[in-house]
């Protein structure tokens, strides 16, 4: 059974902000300890930013930890910064384990264990979310207000690890996350 040292190396690992995400995922899983984890590293573009972006999901007994870290750029409102986010989510509250798997045609032929492309997609169903953001004008000299633009989406999840990107080991990773998610969501839905 993986522990806290096993989430530990993951995140150092990664390198992202290793401490406060300890911190952070440590509060989530109080006195619990991790039955299996994923760290996902990836990358976060908006309009004029390009930043970081990293989910951590820890299983537990009985819970899924969901974490999320962004880092934020030095700007006219503040100094640069890491927002690191938390939800748990009861186990038998997931409505959905969705894998996709892409296989290419040499994969086959390779006789490779491990598809192309992995995308994991948990559904909890405990709300939607909404993304708003500013309206941009092309015109750098503008200075009208132009409203604001958004998308609605449920609650849930999805990480997509290619294997040719992120290497072999991390869509294994991935791969055998999801197996251990199901059984246990699976478990608790006896």
């Amino acid at each position: 059974m993986p522990s806290h040292e096993t989430l530990e190396a993951q995140l150092e690992s990664v390198g992202y902000f290793p401490g406060i995400l300890l911190k952070v995922i440590g509060v989530a899983l109080g006195d619990q300890v991790p039955v299996a984890s994923y760290v996902h590293a990836d990358v976060a573009i908006g309009h004029s930013t390009i930043g970081r972006h990293l989910s951590v999901l820890v299983i537990t007994p009985d819970r899924l930890i969901v974490g999320h870290a962004d880092d934020h750029s030095e700007n006219e409102f503040g100094p640069a910064a890491v927002a690191v986010s938390t939800e748990a989510i009861r186990l038998r509250d997931i409505r959905v384990i969705g894998l996709n798997h892409i296989y290419l045609t040499s994969d086959e032929e390779a006789g490779l264990e491990v598809p192309a492309v992995l995308r994991l997609v948990i559904s909890w169903g405990a709300g939607q979310v909404m993304e708003i953001e500013p309206i941009e004008c092309p015109d750098q000299g503008c200075e009208t207000d132009h409203g604001y633009s958004g998308t609605v989406s449920n609650e849930d999840i999805a990480l997509t690890v290619n294997a040719d990107l992120a290497g072999i080991p991390a869509a294994s990773a991935l791969l055998e996350f999801a197996r251990k998610l199901s059984a246990v969501v699976a478990a608790a839905g006896r």
